[in-house]
């Protein structure tokens, strides 16, 4: 880039970032990310190492997500993904259903857009909860997660006590961010409460989606995830 070498990631993990930042937005973003994955591959074509990608799938813990993302790419744009792969990673528990849904959240966005709302998921399943423990378990998991979490987010390492310090700026930065989405909903302005319906209306395919096929996990980690 500009006459420097730079590092890429090689073809295989390249995929799998692609496959997981698609599903990571739960597909509404479009179609851009299945593009991404469309031209990635025909780049590549037979450099791809097939095996190798269902093999770090596999020890990610990430086939749900890759294989309902090449699963579409195939559908929207016919990307070259091989069946004997899509085989391969197909997992056990998949539902017809979860395509049904990432195809209308894909396009659903399109009209979310032109309508100018947006809506967190985590706003919509808070105030989708029925009961009052459970809208309250959810808002702390949210405000107050636990040490683990608030590293991937702001500067202090785990062994370090600042990182405590850092809740107030959770607490800052949900307003900033969720704090009128929140307002709306509670106003119930128009357009918000169907918004929210589409939102809970996707909570199967994200709980699949975070199940154990569906998340990354580091494979020498395995044992105290479980």
């Amino acid at each position: 880039i500009a006459g420097v070498e730079v590092s890429v990631l090689c073809p295989e993990d390249l995929i799998l970032h692609l496959c997981l930042h698609a599903s990571k937005h739960l597909y509404d973003t479009g179609l851009k990310p299945f593009c991404d994955i469309f031209e990635t591959i025909s780049h590549y074509g037979e450099k791809i190492d097939w095996e190798r990608l269902r093999r770090h799938s596999q020890q990610a813990g990430m086939n749900n997500c890759v294989y309902l993302s090449l699963t579409l790419a195939r559908k929207f744009l016919d990307a070259p993904v091989p069946e004997e792969f899509m085989k391969a990673i197909k997992p056990g528990d998949f539902d017809e259903r979860f395509t049904a849904l990432a195809i209308g959240r894909t396009f659903a966005n399109t009209q979310r857009s032109m309508d100018g709302l947006s809506l967190s998921p985590n706003v919509a399943q808070l105030f989708d909860s029925r009961r009052f423990l459970n809208k309250a378990r959810l808002f702390l998991g949210r405000v107050f997660p636990p040490p683990e979490e608030m590293t991937r987010m702001y500067p202090p390492p785990l062994d370090s006590i600042r990182i405590f310090f850092y809740y107030p700026a959770r607490i800052r930065d949900l307003l900033l961010r969720h704090g009128r989405q929140a307002w709306r909903l509670l106003r119930r302005e128009e357009g918000m409460s169907i918004l929210a319906e589409r939102e809970m209306d996707i909570a199967p395919l994200r709980d699949w989606l975070m199940s154990r096929g569906g998340m990354v996990v580091i494979p020498e980690l395995n044992e105290n995830i479980t």
